[in-house]
Parts: structure tokens; C-alpha cells; sequence
């Protein structure tokens, strides 16, 4: 079992994270200016609901990875299990979306439409985390090719033939389908094995184990539900959307830790956790940075109708940034945990190991948000408008996130050695702030907002880039460990 490279599949996966976000802008645009705040809404919805449907599909990713990792042939099983199991992913979604629908005033036949991507995407969520377990690149590739694949497609559908949302679904299903097709062939020397009922069997048994930590994804998604249902519109979901889009910049941070996962699993030493620990600060704070100063001239970009969303890409950028270090904490301290591996375990062992009790951390807080929310929009529904509901909503995410990325990183602290740097990190966010913070004084001394998107976003992306080369030259001549990154990306650059 050959050993994961983890600088080197995080570089990968970041680099090309950072590429598809060129894909992805571009894509998001399409939709933001061709789809009115309803229909945008509308995708919003359907987004939040898929993860509804994905539930039952952690009975067999839950454990795809750390099977893979630890030399199991599970890679066939799993994917036709998987396969299986969708459709109670698809009655899952139905049921949701025929309730959801009336009180949210959206269209339920475009609802259901969207069911058929479902299979497609089980099948692409397994084969992801079969390759995570052995090379996480795999993904990376596989990613970068369907984002631009998605551009010419969504062309297509939304300009030439105007389909709306069923175009973007049809987009999505047959570059998915794509991008499958690339999983399988490069992950098919863990894909020749015969199925194995063994493998089924164990997952049936313990079904529960993997199902659990689903329930804290839910609660994450249904705040998009709870909104639409209680102001009985999804426009204030589009603005939410919107503001994702841009606020959502700084977890592609989170893609150089990705590959820390099954490196854990694989056993070892731990020396790279400081290291790429480091790496992800170096990166998160940068693009913390960029999203909330151009927060506003993002949003126009997308649609001037969104550009009054500039305060709430503040607050989700800051939540943001919290939950990936909480997502990357959690996936460390499940990493080391091997109650799986051990023939003995009982039930209590399950309950007391991590990977029950880091999940219920997680639902209890989003407990407490979706509460906080519930109230909150039940009280002032009738009192605010929905820009300034979305704005306290957001708010109330970002409040609720912070203490527990806090307590995962003391639980980090005394389940690994290593030292935080804190003089480094105060080197990224000082440099940060002073290389961006001056290239967004020229942005709004020679920006012009114009609606022409091919003349504004060039503009745009000229004083962005100004202050990443400003970022990566100045830390690079004061700061050690940035050397070492760069010359670790020569080095494999050459190789």
C-alpha cells in the first residue's frame, strides 16, 4: 500500500480548487445574470434539499475512505451498493420536495426535475471517496475537467436554448457523468475485485455509525428550508446565494489539508500536520481577505441587483472561515481514531469514539443555529425586509460557529504534537491586510462599475491579482516557511 503524499496531493487539489474557481465564476454569471432572483432562489433550494437525499449514502461513503486507506477491496462493492441506495435517496428527496414546494411557492415539477441527478451524484460521491483513500489528485483531475466542461454546456442551455433551471440540471448531469467516467478509469485498479457481500454486510450492521455525522449536514442545509418556508419566498435565498458564492472563496483553503485524512488512516508518523496546519493559514487568510474587501464589486459581477449583499459576504466570509477549520480539525481527530478497526468494539465503544461524538458536537451546534434562526425570522418576518433578514441570519451563523472551530483546535492541541506558529500567522494577516487593503483603495479610486462584464471583470481581476503577487513576493522575503512551500512546488514541478 503505497503512502499518500500529502503536500503533494494538497498542492494539487488547491491548485486546481483555485483554477475551477475561474470555471466556477464564470458559471455562477451565467446563471446570476440569466436567472431572475426567484429562479436563482429556486436552485438555492434545490441545493439545500439534494443534501436531504445524500443521507443514505453515507452508509457506504463513511466508509469508502477508510477502507481504501487501510488496503481493503471495497472500491466494486461500493459503488454498486451505492447505486442501490439512491433510490431511497430519490424518495428521500421527492417526499421533501413535495412538501417543501407549496409553502416556499416555488415550482414543484422543476423540484422533482432535479431528481434525476441524483444517481449521478451518489455515484460520484463514492468514487470520490474511494480515491481519497489512496490518491486524492484523482479528484482534483477529475474536478478541473467537469468545471470546464460545465461552461460551453451551461452556454448552451440557459443562452442558446433558454431552458432555465432545467438547463442548469442538464448541464450538471451529463458533466457529472463525465467526470465519473474519468474517477473510474484512473481508480480502476481499485475497481477489479469482485463484489463482496462481506462488505454490505458490515455496512448494513453498523449503518447507524456513518448515518449519524449525516444529520449535522442536514441541520447545515435546512436553514436555506426553514427560511423559504417561514418567509414563504425564496428571493432572500437568492441574495443568500449570492453572497455564498463569493464568501465561499476561502474554504478552497481547506483542499490542502484534504489529503491529511487518509494519510492519518494510512498510520505513520504525524510530523506534516504542523506544517500543513500552517499551509492552510498561509492560503485561508489571503482569501478571507479578498472576499470581504471586494466583496461589493464581486457581487456586482455576479448581478448589480445583488451588490446590496455586501455586508453579508462579511459574515458568512468569517463563518466560512471557522467552519473549514472546523471541518479539517474533525476530519484530523477522526482520522487517528481506529475503533473501527478493532474486531472487538462493542456498541459503547462506537458511542465514546470520535467518530459519535465530534458529529454530535456538530448537530448540537447547528441546533442551536437553525433555534436562534427560527426564532428570530418567526419575530421579525413582518418587521424587516428581506435583505436585512438575510443579514441578520448570516450574523447568527457566524456567531454560532466560532466557539466550536475554539474547541476542536484544544482538542487538536492534546491529541497531537505540534506548535501553531503565531508569529507567522501574524505575518499573513498583517501582509494580507496591507497588500489587498491597498490594492482595493486603487480599486475604488479606478474601478468603473459597468455593467459589461467583459470589460468589468478583467478590470476587476487585474487589482485582485495585484495584491496575490504583492502577498506571495512579501511573504515570501520575510517568512521561512514560504520559502520551503516554493521550493517544494519547484521541486515536484521538476520531478
Amino acid at each position: 500500500m503505497s503512502g499518500i503524499r500529502v503536500t503533494y496531493s494538497g498542492l494539487i487539489s488547491f491548485v486546481i480548487g483555485l483554477s475551477s474557481l475561474v470555471t466556477g465564476l464564470i458559471f455562477a454569471l451565467i446563471i446570476t445574470r440569466t436567472l431572475n432572483p426567484h429562479e436563482f432562489g429556486t436552485w438555492g433550494l434545490i441545493n439545500s434539499l439534494f443534501v436531504y437525499s445524500m443521507i443514505i449514502n453515507s452508509i457506504v461513503t463513511g466508509w469508502s475512505t477508510r477502507e481504501i486507506a487501510r488496503g481493503e477491496k471495497s472500491g466494486k462493492t461500493s459503488i454498486v451498493f451505492s447505486e442501490i441506495l439512491c433510490i431511497g435517496g430519490i424518495l428521500i428527496y421527492l417526499i421533501s420536495a413535495y412538501f417543501v414546494s407549496p409553502e416556499a411557492k416555488v415550482d414543484q415539477s422543476i423540484l422533482f426535475f432535479a431528481a434525476l441527478l441524483i444517481p449521478l451524484t451518489f455515484l460520484h460521491k463514492t468514487l470520490s471517496t474511494i480515491n481519497m483513500g489512496w490518491k486524492p489528485e484523482i479528484t482534483s483531475y477529475a474536478l478541473i475537467t467537469t468545471e470546464i466542461i460545465k461552461i460551453p454546456l451551461i452556454l448552451i442551455c440557459l443562452i442558446l436554448f433558454d431552458l432555465g433551471i432545467q438547463g442548469i440540471i442538464i448541464t450538471l448531469m451529463i458533466s457529472s457523468a463525465i467526470g465519473s467516467l474519468i474517477q473510474v478509469i484512473m481508480a480502476r485498479e481499485k475497481l477489479r475485485e469482485k463484489i463482496n457481500k462481506i462488505h454490505i454486510k458490515k455496512w448494513l450492521k453498523i449503518s447507524w455509525l456513518p448515518t449519524y455525522p449525516r444529520i449535522s449536514s442536514i441541520l447545515f442545509a435546512s436553514d436555506i428550508v426553514i427560511f423559504s418556508i417561514i418567509i414563504g419566498s425564496v428571493e432572500g435565498v437568492a441574495f443568500y446565494a449570492a453572497a455564498l458564492i463569493v464568501s465561499s472563496l476561502v474554504s478552497q483553503s481547506g483542499k490542502i489539508s484534504s489529503t491529511v485524512y487518509g494519510k492519518l488512516l494510512q498510520g505513520g508518523k504525524r510530523r506534516f500536520l504542523e506544517n500543513n496546519i500552517m499551509q492552510l493559514f498561509y492560503f485561508a487568510i489571503p482569501l478571507a481577505t479578498i472576499s470581504i474587501l471586494y466583496a461589493k464589486p464581486s457581487l456586482f459581477a455576479l448581478n448589480p441587483l445583488y451588490e446590496i449583499s455586501a455586508p453579508i459576504v462579511i459574515f458568512l466570509t468569517v463563518r466560512f472561515f471557522f467552519f473549514t477549520l472546523t471541518e479539517i480539525f474533525s476530519s484530523f481527530l477522526s482520522g487517528i481514531e481506529n475503533v473501527d478497526v478493532r474486531k472487538n468494539s462493542t456498541f459503547k465503544d462506537y458511542i465514546k469514539s470520535k467518530l459519535v461524538v465530534l458529529p454530535t458536537l456538530q448537530i448540537i451546534q447547528y441546533g442551536i443555529y437553525l433555534l436562534i434562526l427560527t426564532i428570530y425570522l418567526v419575530i421579525f418576518k413582518d418587521q424587516a425586509s428581506q435583505i436585512e433578514l438575510v443579514i441578520y441570519w448570516s450574523v447568527i451563523g457566524m456567531a454560532t460557529q466560532i466557539p466550536l472551530s475554539i474547541y476542536l483546535y484544544g482538542l487538536i492541541k492534546r491529541n497531537f504534537e505540534f506548535k501553531l506558529d503565531k508569529f507567522a500567522i501574524s505575518r499573513y494577516l498583517i501582509i494580507s491586510g496591507g497588500v489587498f487593503g491597498g490594492s482595493f483603495v486603487l480599486a475604488e479610486m479606478f474601478l468603473v462599475y459597468k455593467n459589461n462584464i467583459f470589460e468589468f471583470i478583467p478590470s476587476l481581476f487585474g487589482f485582485v491579482l495585484l495584491g496575490i503577487v504583492g502577498y506571495l513576493l512579501l511573504t515570501y522575503a520575510v517568512d521561512a516557511r514560504t520559502q520551503k512551500l516554493f521550493k517544494a512546488i519547484i521541486n515536484e514541478i521538476k520531478k
